[in-house]
């Protein structure tokens, strides 16, 4: 008897396999109840007694295992109710963060549109011959538009790295210019305020390095935007070299201000998101208290550590330490050199052919603007489609493409250019969008295009960029065209 209850008992645990339970207990069930009836038979009606109560205490038990049953069939049916309602949130919480891309992204779009017109026309003005009053006001504009876009900025790499979808671009950089840059930069804002910014460079620093140098570069700028912000009165000195002396990857770049120190507690919550050390300095400073959460956790994903040092009425100290291999790089070639030792001078420039698609004529204004001293011949296209006919008729040097038109989108546009036959099949495609978001840059990459700009346009970026990528013919490099002729 004892056997059986035992193995009813484990038959228990197999109540989601119900055919097997009901197999194990109806086996059991002559057992249970043969037994105590045989031994009143076999010991006449002086076992009976002992028979009744055991049939009894067995009832029991099975009530007892039904109970447990039913229970643990309860128990089942919840917790696939509480697996539904989890997965039915999560759903929710994805649709939420999908709707919030979107909204982000329909944002950001929105306001680099009309920001692109404007800083663009700023930057042409500051080229101009303007009075003293005018280069003023231009050097307004330029600093508001600078503070929005970088407020945008900072609210979109928050969201692609709470997202996941933040990926490093990895490549060799030059580690003293990258950082001389910045000092130069924030020199003039530094002088401002009556402080000194210095920067010291270890000898043991490598020269290049493989990073994502616009991740670097972001990462410095809000350390160093910081410290000059929040110091009134001293210096601010920026120092970069090996964390370690025995010579690893690992480098360390600080930066030390004699600002007014912190608290303990607001050390604690420094590197939250939104949050800065009190509510006076968002309207004294502004900004959105992303910078040094987005630096943190920047650091994080290049497998560093930031870390904080602060004492109150004394200043602060940054140290971000990343691991950086270093890469050893040939000495450059010379230069060739004339008969008569001066470097040789490249040809005159030579006149590109364009095909810009954009359908806002604010922008096809300023982009025209902005190419008219190289001389290009620029044709117009209004929509997508436009710019597939165009394409399709006669050979350009490269193409300027937007991503949100009209008809056909720039994306749709520059997939059937390149897989076409027409004549620029080859030719480079520059993406010219508001759309900043990394699947939109990658979708652009899987559509073949050479280089991605994003809006408010810098106009030395989108020389640069044509310059580099524009091809003769649709298959000789411009170099090679310049050297020739």
């Amino acid at each position: 008897m004892i056997v059986c209850g035992s193995l009813l008992h484990s038959a228990v645990h197999l109540q989601t396999i119900r055919p097997l339970l009901i197999a194990v207990t109806l086996s059991q069930a002559p057992f249970m109840f043969g037994l105590p009836i045989y031994g009143a038979f076999v010991q006449g009606r002086a076992g009976l007694g002992p028979c009744v109560v055991m049939i009894c205490s067995w009832l029991l038990y099975l009530a007892h295992l039904q109970l447990i049953v039913v229970k643990g069939h309860q128990s089942k049916q919840a917790l696939q109710a509480a697996n539904i309602l989890a997965e039915e949130r999560r759903m929710s919480a994805e649709e939420a963060n999908r709707s919030k891309s979107t909204f982000l992204m329909t944002v950001s779009h929105e306001i680099r549109t009309p920001l692109n017109a404007v800083t663009s026309a700023a930057h042409l003005l500051h080229k101009m011959d303007l009075p003293e009053a005018g280069r003023e006001c231009v050097s307004i504009l330029l600093n508001g538009s600078d503070v929005l876009l970088s407020l945008i900025n900072d609210v979109l790499d928050i969201s692609k790295i709470e997202a996941g979808k933040l990926d490093l671009d990895m490549g060799e950089v030059e580690l003293r210019p990258l950082v001389e840059k910045l000092v130069a930069l924030w020199t003039p804002k530094a002088a401002e305020r009556g402080l000194r910014l210095e920067l010291s460079i270890a000898a043991d620093t490598p020269a290049v390095v493989r990073a994502d140098a616009l991740r670097l570069t972001q990462i410095l700028f809000n350390l160093i935007s910081n410290a000059v912000k929040f110091t009134e009165e001293g210096s601010v000195r920026i120092s970069m070299g090996r964390a370690d002396p025995s010579g690893a990857s690992t480098l360390y770049f600080e930066v030390r201000d004699t600002g007014p120190g912190m608290t303990p507690n607001v050390l604690q919550r420094l590197f939250r998101n939104f949050e800065q050390a009190d509510a006076g300095i968002t309207k004294k400073f502004g900004g959105t208290g992303l910078g040094l959460a987005i630096s943190r956790k920047l650091v994080e994903l290049m497998g560093g550590e930031l870390t904080v040092d602060s004492v109150v009425g004394q200043g602060s100290v940054f140290r971000a330490e990343l691991p950086l291999p270093e890469v050893c790089t040939p000495a450059p070639a010379p230069v060739p050199q004339a008969e008569d030792g001066e470097e040789m001078e490249p040809a005159a420039d030579i006149a590109l052919s364009i095909l810009l698609a954009e359908d806002h004529p604010v922008n096809r204004r300023i982009v025209e603007l902005f190419l008219k001293p190289l001389g290009c011949e620029l044709t117009m296209a209004v929509n997508g489609a436009e710019a597939v006919e165009l394409a399709e008729l006669r050979g350009f040097d490269v193409i300027l493409m937007d991503m949100q038109m009209p008809v056909l989108s720039g994306l749709d546009a520059a997939l059937r250019i390149k897989a076409g036959t027409g004549p620029n099949r080859e030719t480079p495609i520059i993406a010219l969008t508001a759309n900043a978001f990394e699947d939109q840059r990658q979708a652009w990459a899987r559509a073949g295009a050479a280089a991605f700009l994003t809006k408010p346009i810098d106009p030395e970026a989108l020389i640069e960029a044509i310059l580099q990528h524009a091809q003769r013919g649709g298959d000789q490099p411009l170099g090679d065209a310049v050297q020739a002729a």
